[in-house]
């Protein structure tokens, strides 16, 4: 059986060649990467188990056998096409276990997922996946969407399909066994919430986003760029192109990994980069700009000017407030940092005051 893995590296503890000569030996490799962040996918058709495989399937097997009673929370967010989700937040005690076992499989087990995913990867973000289709000089995109992404993940479906990535295929069925019942909730799928979910749901997609991405590469090596942001799947190409052939490509490759998803055929689009082009929450403009957009220019200025006015005065912002407009404006240092830079100075010079030092004093 072909194995897949994710190895990940941290800093400079190791480098990519010294942990694919440790775990490869002389095996034969398929490396795709750009090394960007660091990250390999390998396809295996061998592999050498790491010196301390053992000793970190112990520690895991600790850490589940732990006597924690499964709680939840239950709230509900807004979703940005409409509507809300309903959130299953672990209660403390089942939190840390759950956050333990995250932390040994990526630290310990040095597990992440494909080069094509974005989501819940340490170092990776929204903006950087458009980047990798800016990059690419995109101008076409195809959007869909996969239908009750974690809810479709059950206990059977983890214990089923992660022993195919490395090192899982090595570890005992009690111990995945195991795995699989504390992740899952009452319900027995993953649980939207959970620090473990968003983790094993990427493992579980490893050996997608690897078949689909030498899928595209197969029907033209020089055309079809692909990221995956949690249920999120985007195809971009500098050129038009055929999409319905490539929404069979998806569909094809989730039933031959043998995942139950589904695609939500009411939210695929395919359009060119010349119209109102949202992708992730982000604006993908006709220059083949990254922009938060006008809408939320215009309210986090307003938002802005409105601290800094009040600030020092009796009708000053209150902790709350302040905090969620260091978040908002946050974001936007983050996608657009010049435009940040000059939204700060702009309000800084009206009321003579530092953004920085107001948040200072507020936040304490």
């Amino acid at each position: 059986m072909t194995v897949h893995l994710s190895y990940a590296t941290r800093g400079n503890q190791v480098s990519n060649s010294d942990i694919l000569r440790t775990l490869m030996g002389d095996a034969g490799f398929s490396l795709r990467s750009k090394n960007f962040f660091t990250i390999n996918t390998i396809e295996l058709v061998q592999a050498r188990v790491p010196e301390d495989f053992i000793e970190q399937v112990t520690a895991l097997n600790d850490i589940l056998r732990r006597d924690v009673e499964k709680k939840f929370r239950y709230f509900r967010i807004p979703k940005s096409s409409g509507g809300t989700r309903q959130i299953e937040a672990p209660e403390d005690d089942y939190k840390l276990q759950l956050r333990d076992i995250t932390d040994l499989i990526v630290n310990g087990l040095k597990c992440l997922p494909h080069n094509a995913c974005y989501a819940y990867t340490r170092g990776r973000c929204v903006k950087d996946a458009m980047v990798y289709h800016q990059e690419n000089k995109a101008r076409w995109f195809l959007k869909m969407d996969i239908k009750d992404f974690f809810p479709s993940i059950t206990k059977e479906v983890i214990t089923t399909l992660l022993p195919r990535v490395f090192p899982f295929n090595h570890m005992d069925n009690n111990t995945l066994s195991e795995l699989a019942e504390v992740a899952v909730n009452h319900e027995g799928v993953l649980p939207q919430g959970s620090p473990l979910s968003p983790l094993l749901s990427n493992l579980l997609m490893v050996e997608f986003d690897h078949q689909l991405t030498i899928k595209l590469q197969y029907l033209n090596r020089d055309k079809y760029y692909y990221t995956r942001y949690a249920d999120d799947i985007l195809i971009s190409s500098p050129y038009t192109f055929r999409f319905s052939e490539l929404v069979e490509a998806v569909n094809e490759t989730l039933k031959v990994c043998d995942l139950p998803l589904k695609v939500n055929n009411r939210k695929t689009r395919y359009q060119s980069f010349s119209g109102s082009n949202w992708n992730l929450g982000l604006m993908y403009n006709n220059q083949r700009n990254i922009t938060i957009g006008n809408k939320k220019k215009k309210e986090y200025g307003f938002l802005l000017d409105l601290f800094l006015k009040t600030f020092g005065t009796s009708e000053q912002w209150a902790y709350t407030d302040t905090t969620s407009l260091v978040g908002k404006l946050s974001y936007l240092k983050n996608i657009e940092p010049m435009y940040y830079k000059r939204m700060i100075k702009k309000y800084e010079v009206k009321y003579n005051k530092n953004y920085q030092h107001a948040v200072k004093v507020v936040l304490g």
